[in-house]
């Protein structure tokens, strides 16, 4: 277990002001893909007794079809609006650890609503580890159906996509009550780390 001084020492966790923080009934894990947010979700939800939901799953299971399928069908319209159907819907509920997809906070709606309706953590990984991440995901998650695509791994430079597009949801995703960087510990560590952060750490 990692105390309270130790994570101030070692200066991972960066917190805004206190009059950002909405009301503590969910913690809102967000961030870009790969950053742990399934992972950091499961140690919560077990920590804390608190339901897990993942919005992308929520979305597959809605669409009765893979998220690859949606965009292919339906295109990224259809999918951004089920999409902010499924946060609006989650974030009336209570006592939920939800993990978010990539690209969800980035809707100015949706990000009023979970910053209204709950703690939003971002977790942060530097390019480099969101590159080494995504390519063992592919490979470990090959064949498995409902598998998200992972098209930046298609890209001629992906390490250079990844770059661009964290800098360009940088501004987004600080608006962030609470911000975790997760390049150096793993998902029971970073849990502990948001428990003691939201002053819910109880060992």
């Amino acid at each position: 277990m990692i105390d309270s001084s130790t994570i101030r020492v070692r200066n991972i966790i960066e917190r805004k002001s206190n009059d950002l923080v909405g009301t503590p009934n969910n913690i809102f894990l967000v961030g870009f893909m790969a950053s742990g947010k399934s992972h950091v979700g499961r140690q919560l939800a077990k920590r804390t007794g608190w339901k897990l939901l993942d919005a992308d799953s929520v979305i597959i299971e809605r669409a009765g079809m893979s998220i690859e399928e949606i965009f292919k069908i339906e295109g990224e319209v259809f999918f951004r609006s089920l999409e902010s159907e499924i946060v609006s819907e989650l974030c009336s509920g209570s006592r939920q650890i939800v993990a978010m997809g990539g690209g969800a906070f980035l809707n100015p709606a949706n990000r009023e609503q979970m910053l209204n309706h709950g703690s939003v953590v971002c977790l942060r990984a530097k390019p480099e580890t969101i590159f080494k991440r995504l390519n063992k995901s592919q490979s470990n998650d090959r064949g498995r159906r409902n598998t998200p695509v992972r098209p930046l791994l298609g890209q001629n430079d992906p390490l250079e996509k990844i770059q661009s597009l964290i800098q360009e949801r940088s501004v987004a995703y600080s608006e962030a009550h609470y911000q975790v960087d997760t390049d150096e510990f793993g998902p029971d560590e970073i849990a502990v780390q948001i428990l003691h952060l939201l002053g819910n750490g109880s060992g």
